[in-house]
């Protein structure tokens, strides 16, 4: 299983303005700050597990297209993503090519925060 820290080293040579938080409240801060266009982030987080961190999102109301890494096979957690809404949702097998195209359409050369 990648963790976060090794999909966010082999997107950032690739997605320009990339910004990396460790913590929920991380993120949060920098949506706050620098109001990015994407959040990637992992949906169990250990200070926001079971998609917290996107609840808080969307119950703010913050203009953010969010993108939702589950822990591969978790069918519960997919479950939950798409059904809260989240923009898409992927597995932490994805690869990071397929990662880098779709935050490279979502951004537009924006700054995104991943998680």
């Amino acid at each position: 299983m990648a963790g976060m820290k090794d999909i966010f080293n082999g997107l950032k040579s690739k997605v320009p303005n990339l910004c990396n938080a460790d913590t929920g409240f991380g993120a949060l801060r920098q949506i706050r700050e620098k109001s990015p266009t994407v959040l990637l982030g992992l949906w169990d987080l250990e200070d926001m597990p079971d998609g917290e961190l996107f609840r808080m999102v969307q119950n703010y109301g913050y203009f953010v297209a969010t993108v939702a890494i589950v822990d591969f096979g978790d069918i519960e957690a997919e479950l939950s993503a798409r059904s809260l809404g989240v923009s898409a949702v992927f597995d932490t097998n994805t690869d990071v090519m397929i990662l880098t195209r779709l935050l490279r359409l979502l951004t537009q050369n924006q700054k995104i925060n991943v998680m």
